[in-house]
Formats: structure tokens, sequence, C-alpha cells
């Protein structure tokens, strides 16, 4: 046995057994044996005598505590090796003094402690002799896990405190396991008299009826979204969007339930409130976009409405080549109504035959007022005698529609004027290809001119050819 080893097979004999029997041959035997044991060990290990001298470390234990050979060679004390330790890895002087006195108390004691950048689990086991073995091993990467286990658990903890929304965790009973502060402020109750609780006991009874279907669908697996009313609905948190999330445990099954609310009650307040505006909005749109297209006077579509309107439908009738027929009108003897009955009388007139033609017409037509007196209607998909047959209606229902004078009459009114008529002649033109809108426009003209020239309160068509009926003319007075 070399010098160096009986060394520390003595001093680690005194030791292990006292001063007394470390020389004895079974002593020195049992102590060469656990010698062989701890050079092949992979944990440090540290041996203090009864003075407190460090007698022996294996090459593990001087590798983890990593102190000098030389320096440990010494046999320093426990006391000593510990203060350049606790100095190496910036241990203050209160920690320092914990340790030392850990040491000296001789008690079988375990911490984790940092050593050269890594973590060692530190277990003292004092001896019957007075001495203490101590032992190293290294649990960096456990420890370190361990570490950034509980920080993103603090971590997390700090989340789910400060989230703005409400957040639990049901056991498959429907009881609470977690909830964060969301729900005590909302139950008015400290957490520990909600952790174990059934949620429907603390739920309104009409959200907890609304809810149970839904975390019911949640344990059978289903991650389920919804929107509802808060938990408490007379609390000011009225309305809320959230979600049942199942929880499975390391065999699959479901054990639980996460589930998050999100406070929706101001933002369903101002949805409302857009909704409504956007109502507003699109009644503004559409009364001004009636009052663009629109004639104030007679409620119909005004000239350059009417004349888009033509425009469409010779674009439509040439693509697909189907008909279109359009009808010229224009009152009869209108500056009459107004010398005799006044501008309010004309205005009234121009009114009612507005009202009639949107009798007469189909929905699919288009009418207009071209201009003073004169109205126009577009009929695509009509032929001649189609919009001949519509614009007699029309011309018919003016005819027997009858007036009363407007209070404040012009006194060139006969002293007699009672009830008057208000006739129309109309003029109908249908589409050729090659023609365009003013060409038809033109012949729908003098067709409308054939008819004032042939007595008035009549309707004539472009080829001259089309039915004519006469009615009786306008009363001028």
């Amino acid at each position: 046995m070399s010098e160096e080893r009986e060394r520390a097979v003595r001093g680690l004999s005194a030791a292990l057994f006292g001063a007394e029997r470390a020389g004895h041959p079974n002593e020195l035997l049992a102590t060469d044996a656990i010698l062989e044991l701890f050079e092949m060990a992979d944990l440090g290990v540290l041996v203090v005598d009864t003075e407190n001298h460090i007698v022996y470390r294996n090459q593990r234990g001087e590798e983890l505590i990593g102190l000098p050979s030389p320096f440990l060679d010494t046999q320093p004390s426990l006391e000593e090796a510990t203060r350049i330790w606790a100095e190496r890895e910036g241990f203050d002087a209160t920690e320092t003094a914990r340790l030392l006195a850990v040491a000296d108390s001789r008690v079988q004691a375990a911490r984790v402690i940092p050593s050269c950048g890594r973590f060692l689990s530190a277990q003292s086991l004092p001896l019957p002799s007075g001495g203490l073995v101590l032992l190293y091993i290294d649990v960096t990467e456990t420890e370190r896990l361990r570490r950034k286990t509980a920080e993103d658990a603090r971590l997390l903890a700090t989340i789910l405190e400060a989230a703005p929304c409400f957040i639990a965790y049901l056991d498959r009973a429907g009881r609470f396991v977690f909830a964060n502060r969301m729900y005590a402020e909302q139950f008015d109750l400290p957490l520990e008299r909600i952790i174990g609780r059934d949620f429907s006991e603390l739920l309104d009874p009409e959200v907890a009826k609304e809810r149970a279907p839904l975390l019911e669908r949640c344990l059978s697996g289903e991650t389920v979204f919804f929107s509802g009313t808060g938990p408490v609905p007379a609390k000011h948190i009225k309305e809320v969007h959230g979600i049942f999330a199942p929880v499975k445990g390391q065999s699959g099954e479901v054990v639980g339930a996460v589930v998050v609310l999100v406070d929706d009650t101001e933002h369903r307040a101002l949805e409302r409130e857009l909704e409504a505006k956007n109502r507003e909005l699109a009644a503004a749109n559409a009364e001004l976009k009636r009052l663009a297209t629109t004639d104030s006077l007679s409620g119909a579509l005004n000239r350059g409405s009417i004349l888009a309107a033509l425009d469409e439908e010779i674009k439509k009738a040439a693509r697909y080549r189907h008909g279109l027929s359009i009808v010229l009108f224009d009152m009869d003897h209108f500056k009459l109504v107004n010398d005799l009955h006044g501008h309010a009388a004309g205005d009234e007139v121009i009114r009612r035959f507005a009202e009639v033609c949107r009798r007469s017409f189909r929905e699919t037509d288009s009418f207009g007022r071209y201009g003073g007196e004169e109205f126009l209607a577009v009929l695509p998909e009509s032929d001649e005698r189609g919009a001949f047959d519509a614009a007699e209606r029309a011309r018919a229902a003016m005819a027997a529609e009858r007036f009363a004078p407007p209070p404040g009459a012009p006194s060139g009114a006969p002293p007699d004027a009672g009830e008057y008529a208000a006739t129309v002649s109309a003029g109908v033109a249908s589409w050729e290809d090659g023609l365009d809108a003013d060409m038809l426009l033109a012949r729908a003209d003098a067709a409308l001119y054939r008819a004032k020239a042939r007595g008035r309160n009549r309707v004539e068509t472009q080829s001259g050819s089309g039915p004519r009926k006469n009615g009786e003319c306008a009363d001028a007075r």
C-alpha cells in the first residue's frame, strides 16, 4: 500500500471509528474496503474527522467542490474550506455562517448548493465517532428543470391572477379545483370558499342551467365555444364569450375541464350601438340615394336616373337580344290647368299621374319625370303591343281621375268651377338593333306628337299601326 493510500486509510479510519480503534486491523480492512467503494462511486465524498479537518476526499468530490488539490492535501478545516468555497460562489456572510452552523451541529442534513456553475445535492451524515461524511451528487439538470418549472409556475400563476378574464378548472363532478381572482370578485367570496364547491352552487341558477349541457359536452371530449350571460348577471359583467376545454389524463381519459370566460358586456353594447348607427347610416344613405335619383314632386325617378335606366336597358337588350319599349307621356293642356287653377293644382296633377303610373306598370319597369309635364317609362322585355297596353291603362286611369280646385284658386277660374279632369297623351317606341337612347326617344316623341295632333288623350305607336282609343278631351275649366 502506498504511503498516500495508507495515509488516506488511517485518516478515514480515524474519522469512521475514532482515534482509539483507527489502527486495529479489522477497522483498517473495513476502511480500505469503504475507500474502494468511495473511489468507484459516481458521487463526491468528503470525510471530516473529530477535529473538523477534511481527512479524505475522492476524485469525484474534488471535481465537484472545485477546491484545488494542494489545498485539500493540507487537510484544511471544514470551516476554512467552506469559507473559501462560499466566497467563490458569492455567498454573503449570513449564508456562510448558516452553512458552518449546519456542519458544526453534526446533524444529518441535505440541501442543494451551487458549485462551479453546477448544482449539487449535498448531504451531511454524522458518524458515531464524531466525524462527518459529506456526500455530493451532481443534480444540475434536475435542479435547472426544477427551477425552470418553479419559475414557469410562478409566471403562470401571475398571468392567471392578472388576466382580465375568468379562468377556472373543474373536475368531472363540476367542482372548482382552481379559480382566479375574477371569480372571487364576481362571487364576493375568498378563493378558499370557492375551491371544492360545485359550479352550479355559485352561478346564477339560470346561468348554471345554461352552462350544464356545455360542461357535459366538454367532459365527453368536445371543446365547446359559446356566448352567454355572465356568472352573476346582477353584477356589472352581463355578457361573456368563452370556452370549455377538456383536460385529459395520462391514459387519455377526460379528467376535468378548463373554463375561460371573457367579459363581452362593453363590447356587445358597442356592437349594438354600432349596429344601430349602421342602420341609421343605411337609412340615411338610402334617403340620399332617393333624393339624388328621385323627383321631389312626383316621387318618380328624376331625368338623370330615368335616362341612366334607359341606357342600361338598351345595353341589356343588345347583349341578350330581348325586347325593349318605351312610353313618352305628356300632360294635355297642362299650362291651362296652371292658369285656371294655379300651380298647386298643377303640382297635384303631376303627383296623381305618378301614382297612376306606379299602379299601371310592372315592378321591373322604370318610370321617371322626363321634364316639366313629360314622363318616360322604360319597359324591358316588352314589345310594342305590350307597351301600348300598359300606356293605355295609365292613360285611361288618368282620364278617370277627378281633381278639386285647391283653396285660393286664381281669379281667372269660372265662379262655378267644380271638379275637373286632366288627361295625358303618350307615344310608344320599341328598340331595334343599332338604336341608341336619343334615336329611340326621337321615335317615341314622334308618336307622342301624332297623339297630340289627333286629339290628345290617346296613345300612338312609332309604327302608327297600333290600336288607338280616343278618350274625353280635358276639361278646360
